[in-house]
């Protein structure tokens, strides 16, 4: 849980990044809070400041008080890990931050690098995408006793898997679940 004021129940800037908020993404929840862009198709999500700087006209700002929607700034950090790209600032943030939650597990940078560009897509925060990590990079301690019925099903899987076309789960689960009714 992050400490707020007792005052006034706010949260510091530094207590954001320790939650795992991409700079960016607070700058973009900001840019947004009071002022919209210009027209009804463009999109609020700007990746850098230059685009922010760019777009950011003060005839667009809201004459209504500006309304803080942490929400909103959570969909902001999403879409802004989502769209980090390899070699960028942001990239290097997010790799900095899964560092400091022991997400690494030693691994070499570039493999490191590798593993958050295949799953960031697929966690909508620092933390999720730190324990996706830890748990796929992490080797069972205990051995696993395969048994020879499971073993079957497991080789009969692995032969009907390519006639699924599109890997979905929904899909390899019936064939996993009819694959051990079969076997009993």
């Amino acid at each position: 849980m992050v400490g707020r004021c007792c005052r006034t129940g706010s949260l510091f800037v530094s207590q954001l990044h320790d939650q795992g908020v991409l700079s960016t993404a607070l700058s973009n929840f900001v840019l947004m809070l009071g002022w919209a862009p210009n027209s009804a198709e463009a999109d609020d999500f700007f990746d850098n400041l230059d685009a922010m700087a760019d777009a950011f006209d003060l005839r667009n700002l809201n004459k209504a008080a500006a309304v803080v929607n942490m929400d909103k700034l959570h969909y902001f950090n999403k879409r802004h890990i989502h769209a980090a790209k390899p070699g960028s600032s942001n990239f290097d943030t997010v790799l900095a931050m899964l560092e400091a939650r022991g997400a690494t597990l030693a691994m070499p940078q570039q493999q490191l690098a590798t593993v958050v560009a295949t799953l960031q897509d697929s966690y909508d925060d620092i933390d999720s995408l730190a324990m996706g990590i830890q748990r796929i990079m992490t080797r069972p301690t205990e051995r696993v006793v395969v048994t020879e019925a499971v073993e079957a099903v497991l080789k009969a899987v692995q032969a009907d898997l390519p006639s699924l076309g599109a890997f979905q789960a929904a899909s390899i689960h019936q064939l996993v679940k009819a694959q051990c009714q079969q076997a009993g």
